[in-house]
């Protein structure tokens, strides 16, 4: 829920944007929900000293379409204790379901399934301060309104009324509300200061071919210049192994700017809304690419045309040339100078190219992972025949798309780790993933190193082998590069108003904010560096640069939060909403994970309870830095929260036996 002072809601109400109850914070009510989508009301229901049916009765009047239905065999709410959730059946409604949760004495009703992926809420972490998490990969909801707290939930809850009779418990709402499952966000609007501009620069064209994996070569023997969204690159060392650059292919817009331009309109932002991107296709789920080979995008789009258009945000096709960032001012390809008051760089992250022989363009049917065109392309390579496919990185997107492969085909994967995933995961946990995808048939060649690639005897323009340092040769009719990604700001690099970190990012605030930028310029996602205060933190902030969709959507609403707020007031007012990393993987069966070792791990206590069923805890010392699972759900949302609340137990703690579902929050 995006909590904002009592100025920013009198400011907001200048905006002819449509107002909604359930943006105006107010306080836990059992029984006295702020309703459904389509309350129009201006001003919130007076609840004190009013009885729940007096209450119920005034809520009734906001909507004649509401009406009362009664839950299936639950008759009181006796027996539910604080932070207890059950499921009932809606008589009435086909297949319709409800979840009550009670807090502070109080039941509350919502919809019943997570917004992101439809897992079940009643399977969640509910804590002390309202908050009700996914099992499966942390979103979170705030129980008194039904909003969002933490990504990657695109759309809040229903709250409905609920209430004791004396034949059993009912709830108020609507037919379509319990159907629907969920209630879309309140973006509405009709622009009311047109001088207020927040410009949104979206992902860069892949040029990726012509960048070798370690940076500070490529920065030795390249000059890049940068069209934002496309990227030109060309050899100052002229080399008969690198072509000219001649296609392109597009980024789509991703987690970080749904964040922010969903999270602006909730919060009333009345200025005009601009996002600049040569890619039509806008945000995307991009975690289907590696993990299901998506290649449709209407099929994974978040949002549609006519969402961007009732939200009233324009979208640019074009690319960026310049940004001058003392006259707050984007220069573009087709010689359109756009103005911002407020400038939010979200241009995701580009794949890295080994800077080997046979993997710089050189050869056909060598691929990297980052787009809906990858996916077409290396389906198209794929075809319906069986073909050896050679995936080189043995972390997540290599091995996700192995796995996505191995159902029609031969793959293997090349490593350079002793097990896959080791530096992040640990040895043990990497080799609990090689067994999963080992069963659907991978091979793995570990602690590997690649020497070239070959072409196809038959076709000299084809890829045809991998060759390592060993002397083994892997037969590849198409290879896949999972050797990491870099952040997307080659056109920031001869920026005299910015510097760059080492590794391209840029550095931020806990608000995602650009120092010394007129604070006007916030960066999010794959870019941003920002300070982490999670579990084995320094005291004032570790900084971490994070490539995950969770953190990428929360920098995003945490950038929202910030724009809106210092529209009436300064931004040191506003305290941070900070969040633990969350991500998740399709490794043979679903793997969770949360926190960060910023600082590194020292040691894995891994509790194996089955075949691909673990529980694995990353300890620095006595902290648990990190935790991940597999089969055990909701450990990892339990532990994020208990992370966040500065209660995870220690190492020792775990080590003799301590049960984190026993811990109250």
């Amino acid at each position: 829920m995006y909590r904002l002072s009592t100025p920013s809601i009198q400011l907001s109400r200048r905006c002819n944007c449509l107002w909604s109850l359930r943006h105006i914070p107010s306080p836990r009510i059992s029984s006295l929900p702020l309703t459904s989508s389509s309350s129009t009301s201006s001003s919130p229901i007076p609840t004190t000293n009013l009885s729940p049916f007096k209450t119920i009765q005034s809520i009734r009047n906001l909507s004649t379409m509401s009406q009362e239905y009664k839950l299936k065999d639950i008759s009181s709410f006796t027996s539910l204790k604080n932070l207890d959730k059950i499921e009932a059946e809606v008589e009435g409604i086909e297949e319709g379901k409800v979840l009550l949760v009670k807090l502070d004495d109080k039941v509350h009703a919502l919809n019943t399934q997570c917004t992101h992926y439809g897992a079940p809420l009643k399977n969640g972490v509910v804590t002390e301060d309202g908050r009700l998490t996914c099992p499966w990969h942390g979103a979170c909801y705030n129980v008194p309104t039904g909003d969002v707290e933490d990504a990657p939930a695109p759309n809040a809850l229903n709250k409905f009324a609920v209430f004791e009779k004396e034949d059993g418990v009912y709830i108020l709402a609507k037919g379509e509300d319990i159907k629907a499952g969920q209630r879309n966000p309140v973006v509405k609007c009709s622009v009311s200061q047109p001088e207020e501009k927040l410009v949104v620069v979206g992902g860069l064209h892949d040029a990726s071919r012509l960048l070798p994996l370690q940076v500070p070569h490529y920065i030795a023997h390249f000059k890049c210049y940068t069209i934002l969204p496309s990227l030109l690159c060309y050899s100052q060392i002229p080399s008969a192994s690198m072509p000219p650059l001649v296609s392109y292919i597009p980024m789509h817009i991703g987690s970080g700017t749904l964040g922010l331009i969903q999270a602006v309109r909730e919060l009333k932002y009345p200025g005009a809304i601009t996002i600049i991107s040569q890619e039509p296709d806008l945000i995307i789920d991009r975690t289907k690419l590696s993990k299901a080979l998506i290649s449709d995008p209407a099929k994974i789009q978040w949002r549609s045309p006519e969402w961007y258009a009732e939200a009233a945000i324009e979208t640019i096709t074009d690319e960026v040339t310049a940004v001058d960032f003392e006259q707050k001012s984007i220069s573009t390809n087709s010689g359109r100078n756009v103005p911002y008051t407020k400038l939010v760089l979200a241009t995701g992250g580009l794949p890295r190219r080994l800077p080997l022989q046979g993997f710089n363009g050189e050869l056909n049917n060598v691929f990297t992972l980052r787009t809906i065109n990858n996916v077409q392309a290396i389906l198209a390579a794929a075809g319906q025949d069986r073909k050896n496919i050679v995936v080189i990185g043995s972390s997540f997107i290599g091995m996700e798309v192995g796995n996505a492969l191995s159902k029609s085909h031969n793959v293997t994967i090349v490593g350079m780790e002793s097990s896959p995933m080791e530096r992040v995961m640990g040895t043990q946990v990497g080799r609990i993933f090689q067994g999963n995808l080992e069963k659907s048939g991978i091979k793995f060649n570990l602690s590997a190193s690649v020497s070239h690639a070959s072409a196809n005897p038959s076709n000299s323009q084809t890829v045809g082998a991998v060759h390592l340092k060993d002397g083994t040769t892997l037969p590849a009719d198409i290879v896949i590069l999972g050797v990491g990604v870099r952040p997307a700001t080659d056109f920031l690099r001869d920026n005299k108003s910015v510097t760059l970190e080492k590794d391209g990012s840029i550095k931020t605030t806990s608000h995602f904010l650009v120092p010394g930028l007129q604070d006007s310029v916030f960066a999010i996602g794959d870019i941003a560096t920002y300070p982490y205060f999670g579990p084995g933190a320094d005291a004032d902030g570790s900084p971490v640069r994070i490539e995950h969709w969770n953190v990428a959507q929360n920098s995003g609403r945490a950038a929202a939060r910030a724009i809106v707020h210092a529209r009436h007031s300064p931004l040191s007012s506003l305290k941070p909403k900070r969040f633990i990393p969350v991500f998740w993987s399709a490794l043979g069966a679903q793997l969770r994970y949360c926190g960060n070792p910023v600082n590194g791990f020292d040691d894995v206590i891994l509790q194996e309870k089955g075949e691909a069923k673990f529980v694995a805890y990353y300890t620095a010392g006595e902290t648990v830095v990190a935790v991940a699972s597999m089969g055990m759900d909701p450990i990892m949302a339990k532990s994020a929260e208990l992370m966040k609340a500065g209660k995870m137990p220690g190492k020792k703690e775990i080590v003799g036996g301590a049960d984190v579902f026993a811990i109250k929050l």
